[in-house]
């Protein structure tokens, strides 16, 4: 055979061992399970959410996720090991379907969306909260998704075990109590060309059973949740906590902020690496726009959450309002004031007694002289009773 020719069928050979060595690595799942892999391959933004909601409900895999346990959900994720034994080998935890103990592993990094690579990084964790009437443990639901980091800090000496808590009857999570959250720098969403299939930009999804209080520290803030609730931080930014149903109560440096559904409470971040809490600001109404919330709640169906996930916060429907004839009887009843006149009668002054003899009757042709004190004759003018008269004062000359 000539040498062209067998140049041509070798170099034909190579090229069909390459496709199909090609082929294999990216379509073979590193679990059992109905799992799509998708990674290193470029997918639209129509392919990512129905392969990262199969991967959710696979079972076994995710779909069967006990507590302690975590499951590669979706491409890419970053996993830092924890402390091993001298003769313990890392778990396989590098494709969808894997399972890893929570217990093994320090932080988990979840990937931002990249098309060209078919990335959008997903995990979904199950720890445990020591309630009554539970064996083992009451499972905690975390989901993972976008440009979101958690790393473990339960081994630190700053652990919630070493603290005060602000309510103690809260449950302690386990075996991750304490940690820090991070979020890349984008917090908007992606993919926006696709309304039904926007992604978000980054987060972690918490929910907990049947609404029970549930105590753990995130960036050094403590949180006790009887909700489900989304967090999101930023280093030298803030975290902000949005609850979706139920109340979560944030405490740090001192101070306890409350929050009920569709509110958000904002903690600003600092310190030496940036994601330590201050005092948190009061709740406010939630911005849910760069939360995506209907593929948020499509994550939350797909790994069997039990409550009922809303994609937009509710509104009340104003009610008629009924205004009822209401009879109120009247009774009044009137206590007459009684009126008491007080008369304070004048005594009565007799006129003073006319000082004179008693009454006397004088004769014919005569009248009473007080001034000779008996009856006198009446003189005609010009003309006066004589005083020397012993009767009747006979008239003289005047």
């Amino acid at each position: 055979m000539p040498l062209n020719r067998l140049i041509v069928r070798f170099v034909g050979i190579l090229m069909t061992m390459s496709v199909v060595i090609g082929f294999t690595v990216l379509i073979t799942p590193g679990a059992q399970g109905n799992y799509s892999v998708f990674g290193q391959a470029a997918v639209t933004c129509h392919d990512v959410l129905p392969l990262v909601l199969q991967n959710l409900s696979a079972n076994p895999g995710c779909g069967g996720l006990n507590p302690s346990q975590a499951c590669y959900a979706n491409h890419q994720l970053v996993v830092e090991y924890g402390a091993l034994d001298a003769n313990a080998t890392p778990p396989s935890f590098s494709q969808p379907g894997n399972v890893a103990a929570l217990d093994t592993l320090k932080s988990i990094q979840t990937s931002p969306l990249n098309l060209e690579r078919g990335e959008w990084g997903v995990a979904f964790m199950k720890l445990r909260a020591d309630l009554p009437g539970t064996v083992g443990g009451a499972p905690v639901s975390f989901i993972l998704y976008g440009d979101t980091r958690l790393a473990d800090a339960s081994r630190q000496a700053d652990s919630i075990d070493s603290v005060a808590s602000a309510d103690p009857s809260a449950a302690l999570l386990a075996p991750m109590n304490t940690f820090y959250l991070s979020n890349g720098v984008n917090l908007h969403p992606s993919c926006n060309d696709v309304a039904a299939n926007s992604l978000p930009a980054g987060g972690l999804l918490i929910d907990s059973p049947d609404g029970k209080k549930v105590r753990f520290t995130a960036n050094g803030a403590e949180i006790v949740i009887a909700s489900g609730l989304i967090m999101r931080a930023r280093a030298n930014d803030q975290m902000t906590i949005t609850v979706l149903h139920g109340h979560v109560t944030v405490t740090a440096q001192g101070r306890s902020v409350t929050a009920s559904a569709f509110q958000e409470i904002d903690v600003p971040l600092g310190g030496s690496n940036g994601l330590t809490a201050r005092r948190p600001v009061l709740a406010k109404s939630a911005d849910i726009e760069p939360l995506v919330l209907s593929t948020v709640c499509r994550l939350a169906e797909a790994a069997d959450l039990s409550f009922t996930c809303k994609t937009a916060i509710p509104t009340s429907t104003p009610q008629p309002v009924s205004r009822p004839q209401v009879s109120i009887p009247i009774d009044i009843t009137v206590t007459p004031t009684p009126i008491i006149i007080t008369v304070t009668p004048t005594p009565f002054v007799a006129p003073a007694a006319i000082s004179g003899p008693p009454a006397i009757v004088c004769d014919a042709g005569t009248e009473w002289n007080p001034a000779y004190g008996k009856c006198t004759q009446v003189c005609q003018y010009g003309m006066d009773n004589d005083p020397t008269s012993k009767t009747y004062g006979e008239c003289v000359i005047g």
